[in-house]
């Protein structure tokens, strides 16, 4: 990847995830869905002792883009681990979402909370239950293809992350 193409996928990425914030994220907060969505920061870990104050403090790298907490009773999860893609091609490589990403995804599964994977394939948006058999083998490594997403799961003006959400939980 050339360093220009790299600050264009950035900069793509960042948009998505600041649509994300202020639109879905947003509807999700004002209608009480979420209580809370939290942006991890993934390189913030706890560096060393603070005295007299009480902080969040992690002890390793955070896997996911977004912690949301639920609404009670409207959402069917307490934690939701959120990590957001965005890439021009038709699929999304596997090797684009790390290890850390991957298991802080799936310890969400295992824990009977949603790991969600959303994912913008260029102008088409879709929300996912983290699962790796998501990835199909093709050539040289695994991927996820926007075709292989059902038509439910597609983010549009007419289908909000909520409707998206309420599906995956079979409501």
């Amino acid at each position: 990847m050339t360093r220009a193409s790299g600050r264009k996928a950035h900069s793509h990425g960042a948009q998505f995830e600041t649509y994300l914030e202020d639109v879905e994220f947003a509807h999700l907060l004002n209608d009480g869905f979420f209580r809370r969505v939290d942006k991890q920061h993934p390189r913030h870990v706890k560096t060393g002792t603070v005295k007299r104050r009480a902080v969040f403090t992690p002890s390793k790298q955070s896997g996911a883009d977004w912690i949301a907490q639920g609404g009670g009773g409207r959402c069917p999860w307490a934690y939701i681990a959120i990590e957001a893609k965005t890439t021009d091609s038709k699929s999304l490589a596997r090797s684009r979402i790390s290890d850390e990403q991957a298991q802080h995804l799936q310890d969400a599964e295992d824990g009977g909370q949603l790991g969600l994977l959303i994912v913008r394939f260029g102008d088409v948006a879709y929300a996912v239950r983290w699962s790796e058999r998501l990835f199909v083998s093709r050539g040289k490594g695994f991927s996820l293809r926007a075709n292989d997403i059902a038509a439910i799961n597609r983010l549009s003006s007419l289908t909000r992350l909520k409707q998206v959400l309420l599906w995956i939980a079979g409501k």
